[in-house]
Formats: C-alpha cells, sequence, structure tokens
C-alpha cells in the first residue's frame, strides 16, 4: 500500500496520512454485543482523539476518511454507517458481508445472534434505513470493490447479494466487481491504488494544516481502516 501512496504523491495527487490500528482477530472491527472486543469504540473513540491531537494533522470530519480489506471492508462500511459524523468518505475494498446462517464459529462473538445480530450487522442496518427513506450513508463519499473472482461471491451469497444492492443504488462508478481478481494480495495491490486515488480526490480541495518540524509517516494495513489528511 505504501507505493500506491508513493505512486499518488508522485503523479500530483493530494498527500495524506495513513493510520492502521491493530484489530483482536475476527473482531469485524465490532465492540461485540457484550463488549467483548471494544474494537469500534479503539476507532471511533480513542483514535480519532489521539490523532486529533497530533501536530500538524487536520481535525474535523472533512479531513477523515476510513478504509479497510476483506474483514476491514465490512469493519469500514459498519463504521461509517454507525458514525457517520466522523467521516467524509468511506473505501471497502473485497468486504465480507456475512448472514446469521454463514458465521463461523469465531464470529459470533462479534456479531451475537438474533436481535444481537441485527444491531451489529451492516446489511441490515443498510436495508432497515432505506426502507426507512433515510440516507444510511449521509453525507459520505462512498466506494466499493471486490474482484470478480472473488471466492466470497459465491461461498457467501449475502455478499454477493447484497453488493449487487449497492451497485444497483449507488451506480457502478461507485460499485465494483468486475475488474479481474481474488481475495488475494494481487487483487489488493491495485485496489489500493485506486484507494488512494479516492482519498486524494476526497481532500483535494481542503487547505493543508500548519507544518509541523520533524516527520509523520504512516502505511498501509491490511485491516488498518481509518485515513487522515
Amino acid at each position: 500500500g505504501s507505493e500506491a501512496l508513493d505512486g499518488h504523491v508522485k503523479k500530483g495527487g493530494r498527500s495524506f496520512v495513513v493510520i492502521s490500528p491493530g484489530e483482536p482477530k475476527h473482531s469485524y472491527w465490532k465492540d461485540g454485543p457484550a463488549g467483548e472486543f471494544g474494537t469500534a469504540k479503539m476507532v471511533a473513540e480513542d483514535l480519532v482523539k489521539h490523532v486529533e491531537e497530533m501536530p500538524g494533522i487536520a481535525g474535523g470530519r472533512e479531513h477523515r476518511a476510513i478504509m479497510g480489506i476483506s474483514m476491514g471492508g465490512h469493519g469500514s462500511f459498519y463504521l461509517a454507517e454507525k458514525r457517520p459524523e466522523l467521516f467524509s468518505a468511506v473505501y471497502a475494498m473485497s468486504p465480507i458481508f456475512r448472514g446469521q446462517e454463514e458465521l463461523l464459529e469465531e464470529d459470533v462473538s462479534a456479531f451475537g445472534k438474533a436481535a444481537e445480530f441485527h444491531a451489529q450487522d451492516p446489511v441490515g442496518i443498510y436495508l432497515g434505513r432505506t426502507e426507512a427513506q433515510k440516507d444510511p450513508l449521509p453525507g459520505l463519499r462512498s466506494a466499493i470493490e471486490i474482484g470478480k473472482d472473488d471466492p466470497f461471491l459465491t461461498s457467501s451469497i449475502r455478499t454477493s447479494d447484497f453488493i449487487q444492492k449497492l451497485k444497483a443504488d449507488m451506480g457502478p462508478e461507485r460499485v465494483n466487481m468486475s475488474r479481474p481478481g481474488g481475495h488475494d494480495p494481487d487483487y489488493w495491490r491495485g485496489a489500493f491504488e485506486r484507494a488512494a486515488e479516492f482519498m486524494g480526490e476526497t481532500f483535494r480541495n481542503l487547505h493543508p494544516p500548519a507544518p509541523v518540524k520533524g516527520n509523520c509517516a504512516g502505511s498501509f494495513g491490511r485491516l488498518g481502516p481509518v485515513v487522515k489528511r
């Protein structure tokens, strides 16, 4: 991902900082119905507060976006839905949207069951808001992509159906399922290039923060979802 960001900047794109927090395995970037993980709170409260206090980093929603891959793609979409006041854009790569019947045993503690599942499920949140004629991603630029050979498009029918629904709602320019590739680093390298362009465009017209002395570096992470300009 760092190569994609470097290439984006060398081509004249807007630079930004990428911050990749660690994530407990199979949390899906949720707190869990009984608070087993607290990962969503870590990102939405602790991490955002920490970044806002960093010198030379512009503050405010318009200067912040969220992205992720695979389980991180799921988490990015979920956090954008749950806390749209924190982010201006979301980019979800190869996201997985399991139904209750598709959960692995190790996934249950993140989602819960029955009513707990529905409260933790980004698909249910999205469909509920659209049925109520509400914007499920209010004020967010959004893009979703998944390789046409991604095995989750066949092993998780709910993932395939929901991404098709998003494509119908948002349009093919924002939801792409046609690029060759699977659920692997080769596909994600290309996705990072597109994500860098998307994020750079999101931040393109914003004023830069005041310069500070010293170096500030960021790097992409497979599950790290927070992007700051």
